[in-house]
């Protein structure tokens, strides 16, 4: 879920929760029989206990990669929204808990400017800057 303002995006810092220097947006699993707009909604209220509007479907990107030992395929849907709350867009950091029970620092990274470590899933930049050059095309 890319929770947008201007042309910040806010994403988990790994860096800040003692992992490798990476940024990717928050959000998580769809549940069985659960609707993906519903899910991106469902997982920033439970990372975060915000809540979001005006969803909108940005694209779909698809993730093979190996972690653990392991090899994984993911399907994202990647919406944009803001916050209901939009107090929150001052805030230079959120800190939330994952469903594991871990550590979430979230930061307002700003997609328009050279990034200092990478953004996952691969494809998420180029959408999200798409998005940017869309918006400043209707302006």
């Amino acid at each position: 879920m890319a929770v947008r303002s201007g042309s910040r995006v806010l994403v988990q810092d790994y860096a800040a929760t003692g992992g490798e220097s990476a940024y990717r947006p928050l959000g998580g699993a769809i549940d069985h029989g659960e609707l993906a707009e519903v899910a991106a909604k469902r997982e920033i209220q439970e990372e975060v206990g915000a809540e979001i509007t005006d969803a909108r479907l940005l694209g779909v990107l698809e993730n093979i990669y190996s972690k653990d030992d392991k090899d994984w395929h993911e399907i994202v849907f990647m919406f944009e929204a803001r916050f209901v709350d939009r107090s929150l867009e001052e805030a230079e950091r959120l800190v939330g808990v994952e469903g594991d029970g871990g550590r979430i620092e979230a930061v307002w990274l700003d997609v328009s400017a050279p990034l200092d470590a990478p953004l996952y899933p691969p494809g998420l930049l180029e959408l999200l800057r798409a998005r940017l050059a869309e918006l400043a095309a209707d302006d």
